[in-house]
């Protein structure tokens, strides 16, 4: 390792840091009481904060995305260390998830038919025919969000070589 290598290393551990800190002043700052109400009643259970977790890192894919907003609302006081770990545990399954998905790209047309209905091939116009239907068909309350995360979730933006959104 060079020492030019060091220093890069450094300065972005000093931004990463400086960010985090940065996050959370925002947070304290620019949150009611709201968002920690709101964030107490999705997290108080284990089993909801993981569902968090894994759905917050299927939308934005990236986990440490994820880890880091999570940490900066722990830092500002919005959320609890126990709250913040089942998030942080179903933001690693999104990802493993998200990585599994893609490995399912390589399943040849020999393969077994129910296995075939997972490929991203297959899974992105599923997910594109959910969220139209879901946009323009029934109205109920907040079927536009989610069809447009369903016509968001697109499976077949990845590569062949690529690993996994982190």
């Amino acid at each position: 390792m060079s020492p030019f290598d060091l220093l890069t290393l450094l300065g972005g551990l000093a931004m990463f840091l400086y960010g985090m800190r940065l996050m959370g002043d925002g947070l304290r700052q620019g949150s009611s009481g709201t968002l920690k109400v709101v964030m107490e009643r999705v997290t108080n259970n284990p089993i909801k904060a993981f569902a968090l977790g894994i759905a917050v890192t299927a939308l934005i894919q990236s986990s440490t995305a994820t880890i880091v907003i999570t940490s900066g609302l722990v830092a500002a006081g919005i959320l609890s260390l126990h709250q913040s770990l089942g998030i942080i545990v179903g933001a690693n399954v999104g990802t493993t998830v998200t990585g599994q998905i893609i490995r399912l790209m390589d399943l040849d047309s020999s393969s077994t038919a129910w296995l075939q209905i997972f490929r991203p091939s297959t899974l992105a116009p599923v997910a594109l025919i959910i969220g139209v239907i879901l946009i323009m068909g029934p109205t109920f309350r907040n079927s536009k969000a989610f069809g447009n995360v369903a016509i968001g979730f697109r499976p077949d933006e990845y590569d062949r070589g690529s690993e996994c959104a982190d």
